[in-house]
C-alpha cells in the first residue's frame, strides 16, 4: 500500500504560527502534524510514502530524513 501526503502551500491561515516553520512541523502537544500522519500511516502498514512539498520543502525534506531514516527521500 501507499500514501500521498499533501504537504505543499504556505500556511497562511495558521499564522503567525508558520512565520518561521512550515506547517507541517507545527508541534500539538509535543509531536508535529507531520509525525502524526507518518506514524499513524506506518502504524496502518503503508509501506511507501509520497510527500508532495513545495514551499519551504527543505524543512521538510530534513525533518523525515532525521526522524524517519527508513523513509527513503526523492528530492
Amino acid at each position: 500500500m501507499q500514501a500521498i501526503i499533501l504537504a505543499a502551500g504556505f500556511g497562511n491561515r495558521m499564522k503567525p504560527l508558520t512565520e518561521n516553520l512550515h506547517k507541517t512541523l507545527i508541534e500539538v502537544n509535543e509531536k508535529t502534524l507531520l509525525a502524526r500522519t507518518v506514524d499513524l500511516l506506518i502504524q496502518h502498514r503503508i509501506n511507501r510514502l509520497v510527500v508532495v512539498t513545495g514551499y519551504r520543502d527543505e524543512e521538510i525534506i530534513n525533518y523525515l530524513d532525521t526522524n524517519y531514516p527508513l523513509i527513503k527521500s526523492n528530492t
